[in-house]
Parts: C-alpha cells; structure tokens; sequence
C-alpha cells in the first residue's frame, strides 16, 4: 500500500514498518532502538539476526546524540562525503539505544542517505531508522516501490513512492573502528580514490584497504550471504557462440553491446524466442538500472539468460557494479 510522508511517520512512531526511498536502493525502515521494529524487518527479510542492519540518520547533529565519540577522520569524511551513498561501521557505546540493530555486536553501521523523502520521514520521527534494503534477503534490491510492492508489500505497514533511486546500487560500507586505518568493506558509488583524496593530507597518514572481497570475520550488511540473485539463471557470455538458443532466452547488455548483436540475432531462426534488455549507455545509466531490468527479467517467460560482457572501468561506481554482477552470475 502506498503512504504518504505524514502516515509513514505516524506507523513507524507505531513500531511498524515502512518501505522507504533513498539514493541507493528503497530501504525497509523501522525505529532502530526498538526491538519489535527490528524484529520485525529481520522476520520480514527471512534475515539471520547475526547480519546487521543499517541505521539512517537525517543529520550529523543526530548521530551525534547517539555515538558521541566519533573519530576526527570520521568526522571529516561525514562532513565531505554525506549526505551521501557511503555508510559506516562505528563503535557503539555499552547499552547504546542502537543495540538492536547491530546483531549483538558492539558496532553498528551507520548512513545518512542523500534523499530528501528519507530525511524528511527520518527528521519527523525524530529518531535513526534501521532501514536495511526493502527485500527478501537473497533477492536483488529494489529501486522502485513497484519492485517492493511485488516482493515483500503484503508483509509491511506501507510504502512511500519515491520514484526509481537515483544510483540503483547498495552503499558502500567502510569499516572506521580502527584510528589507523579504513576498510572498505563494501563496494559502492563512494570508494578508496574518493575518500583518499579527502584524506590525503592527514597525519598521520590513514591507511586505506579494500577488504571487499575478503573472507572477514567481520559482518556486514550485503557481505556474508547470497544476495542479488534473479529467479532466472544469468551467465556471462564473451560472445554469441556461448549462447544456447534451443530454448526461449533473455540477452543483457548495453546499448552498445545489444547493437551490435543486430545481425547476427537477423540471422537466426529462433529470433523470436530471444528477449533483448537494455541496460542504458554508459556506467551511471547501468547502475542505476540494474536491479530494476533483473526484475523486469524475471517477469519474462524465459528459462535461462545472458549478460554480455563489458569492461565497466576502474572507478568506484565500476567496481561496486562489477561486485553486484560477480554475486549475481552464475558461476
């Protein structure tokens, strides 16, 4: 059911359960110090409560309130990089109001999202909410409140249409417990050659490390289970003789890649049978489409697909892209 701003607040103050719209992806919001919110998003997801969830808050000046000692680093980087696509993975003080969030740990994650419904809802509340992404845990996220509709609407109080999030990928999350060194433990829009160069003239000097694909004993959203993955079988293909055409198909690739595919798909009898998906022209545009064709893929009669690929770039946004692709694909 969609919600307005104003109902959305008024059920999440009632401990329910509100899809809402950030720049990444909808987020499934609940107030992050109460127990039955929380317990309740981790039922909804089918979540293992040992996975922490991310706390959005609209502002430094509430996050404040509930971690007061946050690192200088820390600060700079909240200041230069939020709101933003970038979350942070903090050091909580005993018996903090956040506890239930954390999946008993002594850390939470932490974001301000760059959206201006989501603060709004958030300042409102007056309170942090624990928003992880508005889906099954094992199902890609979704960036619209159809794509939230169709998986988990049933289960929820409402949802608030946003309309499709602007990036389309998870944030990234950096591990900041350490004063000496950051860890970025998942790949987003924000990465090390952004947060490098803010703080690039530090002493001292803050190493920074990409653990992304390491097997860390730390948890963190996104990380430890399978997460992304359509109903329909997707591989990877170099070319066109990797692919099977004796059963219907979906193909995936940019505008490009799908263009130059036009003869060769001219030239075959079961031409019918293939459905084309265009994921956008550039990097911004795949991104930010992503999740949303992989939805559109599945509601398509088709037993198997493949992904054309792609050299996506060495930037942030590329890397995260190419992070999501790795954990959809087929191996």
């Amino acid at each position: 059911m969609i919600v307005s701003v104003h109902q959305a607040v008024k059920l999440l103050k009632d401990q329910k359960l509100v899809a809402i719209p950030t720049e990444t992806v909808y987020g499934l919001a609940g107030l992050a110090d109460s127990n039955l919110a929380v317990g309740q998003i981790y039922k909804v997801k089918n979540r293992p409560s040992d996975n922490p969830l991310i706390c959005h808050f609209d502002g430094l000046q509430m996050l404040q309130k509930y971690i007061p000692a946050i690192p200088d680093f820390v600060q700079i980087l909240l200041q230069k990089l939020t709101p933003g696509p970038i979350s942070f993975l903090l050091k909580i003080p005993a018996n903090s109001a956040l506890s239930p969030a954390t999946g008993g740990r002594s850390t939470v994650v932490i974001r301000i999202p760059n959206h201006p419904i989501a603060l709004e809802i958030i300042r409102q509340v007056g309170k942090p909410l624990a928003a992880p992404s508005a889906n099954t845990s094992g199902k890609f996220s979704p960036t619209s409140a159809q794509m939230v509709q169709d998986d988990i609407g049933l289960k929820i109080a409402g949802i608030v249409d946003g309309g499709q999030s602007q990036i389309g990928l998870e944030s990234t999350i950096v591990d900041c417990t350490d004063q000496n060194q950051i860890r970025i433990l998942r790949q987003g829009a924000v990465g090390l050659a952004e947060i490098d160069q803010i703080l690039a003239n530090l002493t001292p000097k803050i190493k920074i490390l990409d653990y992304s694909k390491n097997q860390t004993k730390q948890i963190v959203p996104g990380t430890k289970y399978k997460h992304y993955a359509p109903k329909t079988p997707l591989s990877e293909v170099q070319n066109t003789s990797q692919i099977d055409l004796s059963t219907p198909i979906a193909i995936l690739g940019s505008t490009q890649k799908l263009s130059e595919l036009k003869t060769w798909l001219e030239s075959q009898p079961n031409s019918s049978k293939i459905e084309l998906i265009d994921l956008g022209q550039n990097l911004s545009q795949i991104s930010h489409n992503l999740y949303q064709k992989l939805f559109e893929l599945d509601q398509k009669n088709v037993t198997k697909a493949y992904l054309i690929s792609e050299d996506y770039g060495q930037n942030s946004l590329a890397k995260a892209l190419q992070d999501k692709l790795e954990r959809i694909l087929e191996k």
